[in-house]
C-alpha cells in the first residue's frame, strides 16, 4: 500500500510504515498522524491503513477494535482494555481540517474468543456515517476474511487509475475482491466524502488547434468552413489553375487554411508547367580542328589528319571502309 501511495502522490516521507506494533505504539503512532494532518493544513488529504486483526463487541456499545500485537483477549469485555478503538480512531480524524480522509481496515475478524462469546461478534460492527470521510472494510459486516491479502492487493492496483473519484476507487476494489474471491468475500464501503477526490488525475489532454469550440460548431463562420472544406475536396487534386483560383476568390477571405493550401497547389503546378514547357539544354558543341565527316546515318566525326593516329570509319554499312592514316607511315 506504501509503494501505491507514493505512485498517486503521497511523498515518502510524509508515510509512515508501523508493523507489529504493541497498543502503546499503535496509539501513539495514530496520535503522531493526527498531529501532521493538522500542521498540513485543509489541503491534506488522510489515509490511514490498517491490516491485522480485529472485532467487535456486542455490547450497548457496538464498538469495532483493532487488537495490537501483544494483545491476549480471552474475554470479549477485555477489547476496550487491550484493543484500539475504531471509533476513537475516526472521531479523532473526523476533528482535523483536511478536506478527504480516509479509514481503511484490512482486518480479518476473527480473533477467537474462549470466554464470553456472547459479547463477541465474528467480523465488525457498522460505524457512523462521518462527514468528509471513507471508512472501508475488507469485508462485509458481520463476516470474516481469510487472511489472504486480496483486499489490499486489490486496492493497491486500482488507486493509480487516473480519473477515478475516491467512491469509485473503493467501488472498483469491491468488484475485483468479490471476482478474485468467487464471492466469498464482499468489501463495504461508508461514504461520508463531501467532495470529488481523485487520487490520480487524468492526464489533461490539450484540444487540437484545428478543432472548433462547442459554441462555435452551430455558427455561421464555421458553417462556412464546412463549405470550404467540401469544395477544397473536389479541387484539391486538380490540375486546372483557374479552378483553384476561383476556389480561392469564393473561400480564401474567409477561411485563411485552405486559402494557404490552395495557393501552394498553384505554385506546385505552375513549377511542373515550366519544367515541361522549358526543353532540356542542348549539348555543349565542340569545335573541329580537322575535317568533319558524317559518319553512317546521323554520327559525325572530327577526323585531324596528322595527328598521329589511325582512323577507320565507313560512310554507311555498305560502304567500303575508309581508312585514315597519319602522314609518312606508308
Amino acid at each position: 500500500m506504501a509503494a501505491a501511495l507514493e505512485t498517486v502522490g503521497f511523498e515518502k516521507r510524509n508515510i509512515t510504515v508501523l508493523r507489529d506494533t504493541d497498543q502503546r505504539t499503535m496509539k501513539l503512532a495514530i496520535l503522531d498522524f493526527i498531529e501532521r494532518i493538522e500542521k498540513a493544513g485543509s489541503d491534506a488529504v488522510a489515509f490511514l491503513y490498517y491490516s491485522g486483526h480485529g472485532a467487535a463487541d456486542r455490547t450497548e456499545r457496538g464498538e469495532d477494535y483493532l487488537i495490537p500485537i501483544d494483545a491476549r483477549i480471552t474475554l470479549a469485555k477485555e477489547l476496550p482494555i487491550v484493543g484500539v478503538g475504531l471509533s476513537d480512531i475516526t472521531k479523532a480524524i473526523e476533528l482535523v481540517p483536511a478536506k478527504p480522509r480516509f479509514v481503511v481496515v484490512d482486518a480479518c475478524g476473527n480473533v477467537a474468543f474462549t470466554k464470553g462469546l456472547k459479547d463477541a461478534a465474528k467480523g465488525f460492527v457498522a460505524e457512523r456515517k462521518l462527514d468528509g470521510m471513507i471508512v472501508a472494510f475488507a469485508t462485509r459486516l458481520g463476516e470474516t476474511a481469510e487472511d489472504n491479502n486480496i483486499y489490499a492487493s486489490a486496492l493497491a492496483s486500482i488507486l493509480p487509475t487516473p480519473g477515478l473519484r475516491a467512491e469509485e476507487v473503493f467501488k472498483e476494489t469491491q468488484l475485483k475482491v468479490a471476482e478474485l474471491s468467487k464471492g466469498t468475500q464482499i468489501p463495504w464501503t461508508e461514504d461520508g466524502l463531501l467532495t470529488r477526490f481523485t487520487f490520480k488525475e487524468r492526464a489533461s489532454v490539450a484540444p487540437l488547434p484545428w478543432l472548433p469550440s462547442p459554441e462555435a460548431i452551430s455558427s455561421p463562420a464555421t458553417a462556412r468552413s464546412s463549405e470550404a472544406a467540401e469544395a477544397w475536396g473536389l479541387v484539391k487534386d486538380t490540375t486546372d489553375i483557374r479552378a483553384l483560383e476561383a476556389f480561392r476568390r469564393q473561400y480564401g477571405a474567409a477561411n485563411a487554411f485552405y486559402d494557404r493550401l490552395a495557393e501552394a497547389r498553384i505554385e506546385e503546378l505552375k513549377k511542373q508547367q515550366l519544367a515541361m514547357a522549358t526543353p532540356p539544354p542542348s549539348p555543349p558543341s565542340v569545335r573541329c580542328d580537322g575535317v568533319e565527316i558524317t559518319v553512317g546515318q546521323n554520327e559525325r566525326r572530327c577526323m585531324k589528319p596528322g595527328s598521329g593516329k589511325t582512323e577507320h570509319f565507313q560512310g554507311c554499312p555498305t560502304c567500303p571502309e575508309i581508312v585514315m592514316v597519319s602522314s609518312g607511315s606508308f
